[in-house]
């Protein structure tokens, strides 16, 4: 049976997948940077299954991942013999050519794995089979390079993992020092030299230190992000991205998102009296390819935020609103399902117009952005694509699902040029709700002219609970008797 397929973080799904070398190598090298860590791979397993002291290689990691240009491999070997002397003699051939070389020759960070630890030592092979992040989450594939082809989970990897990610994090130090502590007593019992020991626990505390200095913020910002986006594209495979790349998609992000929440504030409660700005606060920042996390901002030191509290709580729901439009966004009849969920067709327009903004247009090497956060409980990731972004911007061209042509006059307020929409207030001196109004490109120039104005617009209508909400705009003129 092949591997099975890689989920929406373009991981494999939770376990240890046995498979033959062939099958790893038809679902994995897919470019020429993957085939030359296959090459390396290769290389590095013939010369281990040489010695015939272990019974399985486990290759974990980027390089298992849909992730497009892997530096390294991670490979954990399992010794045949178990815990003691002789598990010790298998190993200390990699430990005498030295952990480093070993991967500036082959690109693998090497691990070792032995049955019979002594009691309380947690299997470390859990350690690849944890996620803390889309990015930084592995799953584990163990071959033995041309055995039977099966594929089952390992019976100690299908533990669920926690949801608190400072959680997992803590867990993930725990098994490395404890595998430190058990390669330490390991080498001790077989007599081994200062620099063996040292070379025997050097890949554990590598790992250590990624955790410190790569995965603690993205777990923060799992952990503490209203809304959380995390983007991918070769211009984010590295970690150390252009600063013009990274200040400029932060830019644009916090703008987009805070436009978001004004126009959905807005349509949840119209009688709030918005300020100039919302700032949705930048809490987190991380590598893995990026992360941004932002939360939506608490009252000003000294003030009391009170239950129900009109600006807070709507730009909360208006987070919430992220899952509604995205939850269906890949499937066949996305459109309908969200029509569905969102009934009411101002907040439906707006939503999408946020979420079609947010969507890459795969410009500036960004091909991904995948929306989470706390404001978006017990939903998973849902990626947005150029493709979304074209996809969003069809149904925005004609959203009015209504046939009724209708006359309203009403002063416009909060118009966007872009994506050719203003709000149309006071309409017919105040007995309506506000009207959110498309109008098409031949408008362009004229439009420029209308903010603050008192305007009459006619056009097909969609009314939700017997009001007028959305108008495809047909014509508008200015009303001379009350300008």
């Amino acid at each position: 049976m092949p591997l099975p397929k890689f989920n929406y973080h373009g991981l494999l799904p939770e376990g240890v997948h046995d498979c033959r070398l062939e099958d790893l190598h038809e679902r994995i090298v897919t470019n020429p940077q993957r085939e030359l860590l296959w090459k390396n791979l290769q290389a590095f397993l013939e010369w281990a299954r040489g010695m015939d002291q272990f019974s399985y290689a486990y290759i974990d990691g980027g390089f298992i991942t849909d992730k497009i240009f892997p530096e390294d491999i991670d490979v954990i070997l399992q010794t045949r013999a178990n815990y003691g002397p002789d598990a010790f003699v298998a190993m200390e051939p990699f430990f005498a050519e030295g952990i480093d070389k070993i991967f500036d020759r082959f690109s693998v960070h090497l691990h070792f794995w032995c049955e019979g630890f002594p009691g309380g030592i947690s299997d470390f092979r859990r350690f690849f089979h944890l996620p803390i992040s889309a990015a930084a989450g592995r799953r584990t594939t163990r071959t033995q390079g041309g055995g039977e082809e099966r594929h089952r989970p390992h019976p100690v990897m299908n533990e669920p993992t926690n949801a608190n990610w400072a959680g997992v994090l803590q867990y993930k130090a725990h098994l490395l020092h404890q595998q430190i502590a058990a390669m330490q007593r390991l080498a001790a019992d077989a007599g081994a030299t200062p620099e063996r020991l040292e070379q025997a626990c050097a890949p554990y505390y590598r790992l250590l230190d990624e955790i410190y200095a790569k995965d603690i913020p993205v777990a923060h910002a799992l952990d503490t992000a209203d809304l959380l986006l995390h983007l991918n594209g070769e211009g984010l495979q590295t970690d150390r991205p252009r600063l013009s790349l990274v200040s400029s998609i932060m830019g644009d992000v916090r703008k987009q998102v805070g436009t978001m929440i004004k126009t959905l504030v807005s349509s949840l409660d119209e009688s709030v009296e918005l300020p100039r700005e919302i700032d949705l606060g930048l809490c987190s920042f991380a590598f893995g390819s990026l992360y941004l996390g932002f939360a939506v901002p608490a009252p000003p030191a000294g003030m009391i935020e009170l239950r129900g509290d009109p600006l807070f709580s709507a730009s909360r729901e208006a987070l919430s609103l992220l899952g509604k439009v995205t939850d269906h966004i890949e499937e066949a009849d996305a459109y309908a399902h969200i029509c569905r969920d969102l009934a009411d067709p101002k907040l439906r327009d707006a939503a999408l117009s946020a979420v079609g903004q947010l969507a890459p247009s795969g410009r500036r090497g960004v091909s991904s952005v995948a929306i989470g956060g706390r404001a978006l409980p017990d939903r998973p990731w849902r990626t947005l694509t150029p493709e979304t972004r074209s996809q969003i911007r069809t149904w925005l061209e004609k959203p009015v699902l209504g046939d009724e042509v209708v006359e309203l006059s009403g002063r416009v307020r909060s118009i966007d040029l872009d994506l050719r929409r203003f709000d149309l207030r006071r309409i017919d001196g105040g007995s309506q709700p506000d009207l959110r109004c498309i109008y098409p490109a031949s408008f362009d120039l004229a439009a420029k002219k209308w903010l603050d104005s008192i305007v009459i617009v006619r056009g097909q209508v969609e009314t939700y609970r017997g009001a007028a909400r959305l108008l495809q705009v047909q014509g508008v003129r200015e009303d001379v008797a009350t300008n």
